[in-house]
């Protein structure tokens, strides 16, 4: 495994507008670029792949977000780029009524078992990006089980976009840094795309 992903804290960002923007992730104690994100979209059959490349030049892929065979065009399963290997899947999912209002993805391993949820905690925030404006930020949760292991605090921007990924709490390290990660990039392109849309 790439030592990227031994890092408990990132920044995802997306420079100028939606268009013509490009992610990356920072070390947000360096300042520079760990990866560099790049999104393939096929329209027959539709499908979409996100390539996450440790250099500028694109040579070198790390981790690959594909769509899921079956299921929602928010699920993704994620895999190691340097052998194949499938790490795990991120599928949305709300499994009761205040659940339904709100972003949530249950976390699974490479054997399809559910191990964790990312979501969003906050019921009347979420209602109010609903029914007033999808401006307002989020704040996500990732668990493993009952145990919170990390946050996704989207930061309002006037220009761009930035979102906070920190798994810094994840003292036990129950979270595979990968799959944080591919949550952090899968909510960064779902909030681009309600309130700007590619």
């Amino acid at each position: 495994m790439s030592n990227i992903f031994s890092v408990s804290n990132y920044v995802l960002k997306r420079e100028g507008l939606s268009i013509g923007g490009k992610y990356r992730i920072i070390d947000p104690q360096s300042k520079v670029a760990l990866c560099f994100i790049e999104e393939k979209t096929k329209w027959i059959p539709p499908s979409k792949i996100i390539h996450i490349y440790s250099d500028e030049k694109k040579k070198n892929e790390v981790l690959t977000l594909k769509d899921r065979p079956s299921g929602s065009i928010e699920d993704m399963d994620i895999f190691d780029s340097t052998n194949g290997q499938k790490i795990g899947s991120l599928v949305s999912d709300a499994e009761s009524i205040s659940e339904v209002f709100k972003d949530v993805w249950s976390i699974l391993d490479a054997e399809e078992n559910t191990i964790g949820k990312v979501y969003e905690k906050n019921l009347s925030k979420s209602l109010l990006r609903e029914l007033v404006s999808k401006d307002i930020p989020q704040k996500m949760e990732i668990k493993i089980g009952d145990v919170q292991v990390g946050e996704l605090r989207q930061k309002l921007k006037a220009v761009g976009y930035e979102l906070e990924i920190d798994m810094s709490m994840d003292v036990s390290s129950l979270l595979d840094h990968r799959l944080g990660i591919a949550a952090g990039i899968l909510i960064a392109y779902h909030q681009s795309n309600e309130v700007d849309p590619f």
